[in-house]
């Protein structure tokens, strides 16, 4: 997190639905580390959005059980 700030952290499945959010509140600056239990989740594919000072970040993942 390259400031300090308001952090929000989501989960959405392929079809575009929020499945989990895993962050959402202020943080301080520096590296994290956030685990997702995703035991009840199936496998596939998901998109993960980190937004921090006012930028946003989307990318793909894969969830393999």
């Amino acid at each position: 997190i390259p400031e300090a700030g308001d952090v929000g952290l989501v989960i959405y499945d392929i079809m575009g639905r929020k499945v989990e959010v895993l962050v959402n509140g202020i943080m301080v600056s520096g590296e994290h580390q956030i685990e997702w239990d995703a035991s009840h989740f199936a496998s596939g594919i998901y998109m993960y959005k980190l937004t921090s000072s006012g930028e946003t970040l989307s990318k793909r993942m894969i969830l393999l059980k």
